[in-house]
């Protein structure tokens, strides 16, 4: 008498894993881009953190093939169109202006405090040619210090410089009272008032 075996359904292609690690790999880029601010050697972080972002691309790539084939691929498109666009369509530079003056806005307003306490004066130093700011407040500024740009009224303008390129500068500044958005400031080129953040608080480009 023949036995009956049991019957199995065969298990759909494991490409979740290989699709996550990709996900994972971009994500952790963002976050390395979003928060360059606090990391140090940042050449070098961005480096590694390149060719880790590559090497997840190319093994996911190469596991999502093995395991699915032609349906792996789609898959494989339609996460990476997806990360594409998530890429492209927002403003970053604005989103990352104002959402991460909001994940630190106690620090900027006790750096404010700080300010209106000291009568700031600029000095050359090791480090910038503005004033270097407690340890608290380090975190906030590309080389821990402030930088004058100006003023307004009777009160000296300090910037906290997020990025200074041969092209381009951009951070954060304390500017109390009624500001003109068309008000120009001065760091290596003409800098503007951009985004009002409440409290004072500007973002200059």
């Amino acid at each position: 008498m023949p036995l009956d075996l049991p019957t199995t359904t065969p298990r759909p292609p494991r490409v979740l894993w290989p699709l996550v690690g990709l996900f994972a790999a971009w994500a952790t880029l963002f976050v390395v881009h979003y928060f360059q601010v606090l990391l140090w050697g940042w050449t070098a972080w961005r480096t590694i953190v390149w060719f880790s972002v590559v090497a997840a691309t190319i093994a996911a790539g190469l596991q999502v093939w093995r395991r699915a084939r032609w349906r792996g691929i789609v898959y494989l498109a339609v996460l990476s169109a997806l990360l594409t666009t998530g890429a492209l369509l927002p403003n970053w530079p604005h989103t990352y202006a104002v959402t991460y003056f909001d994940l630190h806005s106690d620090t900027f307003n006790n750096l404010a405090l700080w300010q209106e306490e000291h009568h700031l004066e600029a000095a050359d130093d090791y480090k910038c040619a503005g004033v270097s700011l407690p340890p608290e407040f380090q975190e906030l500024s590309e080389y821990g210090c402030l930088e004058p740009i100006g003023r307004h009224g009777d009160d000296r303008v300090w910037l906290v410089p997020v990025r200074t390129t041969a092209d381009e500068t951009c951070g954060y500044a304390y500017i109390p009272g009624k500001v003109d958005p068309s008000t120009t400031f001065d760091f290596d080129g003409a800098i503007h008032p951009v985004i009002d953040l409440g409290a004072g608080w500007w973002w200059i480009a």
